[in-house]
C-alpha cells in the first residue's frame, strides 16, 4: 500500500515534494503532526524525497 500522497507521486518533478518537506522542517517550531506528514513519504519513488524524512522525525 502506497501511503505517499497522490499529488506527490503524480508530480513529474520530484523537487516539488522535496521542497515541500524541506520547507516544513526549516522552522525552529515544527508544525503539528510533522512526523505523521513525513512518514507519508517513506515509500515515495524518488530518493530525494525520502532523504527529507529524517528531518521530519526530530
Amino acid at each position: 500500500m502506497n501511503s505517499t500522497p497522490a499529488w506527490a507521486v503524480a508530480e513529474p518533478d520530484a523537487v516539488v515534494p522535496t521542497e515541500a518537506l524541506s520547507a516544513l522542517t526549516e522552522h525552529e517550531v515544527e508544525p503539528p503532526r510533522l512526523e505523521a506528514i513525513g512518514l507519508r513519504y517513506h515509500d515515495h519513488p524518488d530518493p530525494r524525497v525520502r532523504r527529507e524524512l529524517p528531518d521530519c522525525l526530530r
